[in-house]
């Protein structure tokens, strides 16, 4: 991976005043034009800037999903998604499944739970 495409995901992983950085902030900040940034990105990593965000995004909102108890609304502002019907949709795209759905078959956390309390009660017999 060149150096450039490594600048360009560090950039998308910042936040200025809380909010991800525009495509031409990113570009200007590794002197490309936007076009010349998405092309560079494209060449390297197969996709692009925006879907490969989306994507990250999405993969944090599917091991919240799996590993804590927080609600849908939680999830959805910490993967920093918009709004609850865009995080739907966009999950229900790459995943086939509701996030509610998803947790429902999903979930680790409540599993471990289970398991911990059941071999306590075992082993208090």
């Amino acid at each position: 991976m060149t150096q450039r495409v490594k600048e360009i995901l560090k950039l998308l992983h910042n936040k200025r005043d809380g909010k991800n950085l525009s495509s031409g902030e990113i570009a200007d900040r590794v002197n490309l034009s936007t076009s010349g940034l998405y092309r560079a990105f494209k060449i390297e990593m197969k996709t692009s800037p925006r879907r490969y965000a989306k994507n990250e995004r999405l993969d944090v909102a599917r091991t919240l999903l799996e590993t804590t108890l927080l609600s849908i609304k939680e999830i959805t502002l910490k993967a920093d998604f918009t709004d609850q019907s865009h995080f739907f949709r966009d999950f229900k795209n790459r995943y086939g499944v509701t996030p509610t759905k998803y947790r429902e078959t999903h979930f680790k956390g409540l599993q471990k739970q289970e398991s911990a309390s059941i071999e306590g009660t075992a082993s208090e017999m």
